[in-house]
Formats: C-alpha cells, sequence, structure tokens
C-alpha cells in the first residue's frame, strides 16, 4: 500500500517529538534541505518526501523509516525481530538497572537484544545477550555495528548485528545465509552505531 502525505507527515511529526527538535534543526542534522521538509509539514501541494530523504531522517535519529503502512497509518517499516529487537526496560529490574549503568550519560546510546537468528554464537555473542549501541560513534574496522537493512521492495525493515570490515559487514556464524557479506551502501545497508557494552541476564 503506498504512504499517504498524511501517513509521512504524522511519522514526521512523531519523530520531532521524540527528538524535541525543530523541523529546520532536523533537516540540518539529516542533511537535508530545510525547504524540503517544511514545506512538505506544511503545505499540501509540495512535492512529497522520497524514501532516500525519509531513510536519512531515520538514520539522523535512529529512528525506524516509514516505508509501508500495511493499512494502518503512521506504521514504519515492518521489523524482522528474528536478528535482534530493542531492549524493553522492566521497571524496578536489575537488568535494567545494569543497562542503564552501561549506557551512563551517552545520550545517543540504547539496548538491543540478540534474537535466535543473530549468527553471533561463534563470536561470543548469543540469543538473550544485550548489547549497548552508541549511535554516536563512527565504526573502525573490526568494530562490532548495529545495521539496518532496508528492505524497499518488500516494506521490510531489519535489525542486524555485524562486524565491519570496510566496505562489508560480515559474521562468522555457521549459516550459510548469514556468512553473506552486506555491502555498506548507505542506501540499503546503513550502519546505525557501535556496541560500546554487552550483557548477558542470568538464565
Amino acid at each position: 500500500m503506498e504512504l499517504s502525505r498524511e501517513d509521512i507527515r504524522a511519522w514526521l511529526n512523531q519523530v520531532l517529538r521524540k527528538s524535541g527538535e525543530s523541523a529546520t534543526a532536523l533537516a540540518r542534522r539529516a542533511g537535508i534541505a530545510q525547504s524540503t521538509l517544511t514545506r512538505f509539514l506544511n503545505d499540501d501541494e509540495a512535492p512529497m518526501l522520497k524514501l532516500r530523504t525519509i531513510t536519512k531522517i531515520a538514520h539522523a535519529t535512529g529512528e525506524q523509516p516509514i516505508i509501508s503502512v500495511s493499512g494502518a497509518s503512521g506504521r514504519p517499516a515492518q521489523a524482522l525481530e528474528e536478528g535482534a529487537k530493542r531492549y524493553e526496560a522492566e521497571e524496578d529490574s536489575p537488568i535494567t538497572a545494569a543497562v542503564s549503568a552501561l549506557i551512563g550519560d551517552k545520550k545517543a546510546a540504547d539496548a538491543w537484544e540478540l534474537g535466535t537468528g543473530a549468527g553471533l554464537e561463534l563470536a561470543g555473542y548469543f540469543p538473550g545477550d544485550i548489547l549497548i549501541v552508541d549511535l554516536n560513534e563512527t565504526a573502525q574496522p573490526g568494530d562490532l555495528v548495529c545495521a539496518q537493512d532496508y528492505r524497499w521492495s518488500e516494506g521490510k525493515a531489519e535489525t542486524v548485528f555485524r562486524f565491519y570490515d570496510p566496505p562489508y559487514l560480515t559474521t562468522p556464524s555457521r549459516e550459510e545465509g548469514l556468512r553473506k557479506p552486506l555491502l555498506v551502501d548507505n542506501d540499503r545497508v546503513v550502519i546505525k552505531g557501535v556496541v560500546i557494552g554487552s550483557l548477558r541476564p542470568r538464565r
């Protein structure tokens, strides 16, 4: 189902609320023309935003891009959670306290929980492990990174964790499908941040 102007506006307004930024500041941070964003938000005759522009905004803010609505206004791309999903904090949980301690004062860091399809067991990371990702860190060769794999034709997006071996992302998985390198092209595959810490909840 094709995105409507209302769908994209609803997503943008949600992104602006969460970031606390003005449209002008967000456009500057995303590297797009200020008028592109402000006209789209305020003028019904303005051109529709391109998917590449939406991706830039999502990349700048760490938000999931809206590339498919699947019948629901403002719904982001369908997230595939076999690889990883955002850690859901539990109130008064020692794990949540440990996650907060690892994040510390890093404002652009968040936590992800590895899924069964992460394929990082040979590197010492297992399903259920929690990885701390800093969105402000620049990936260096050998870093474990969090990346987004956008499957535009399917309207899906997957968060993956791979090792950065420029210009590719790789994993030592035994599974042949996961061993295939992903080319970081900043269109379909975009590095979101670098893993700066991890913890393994007691099982």
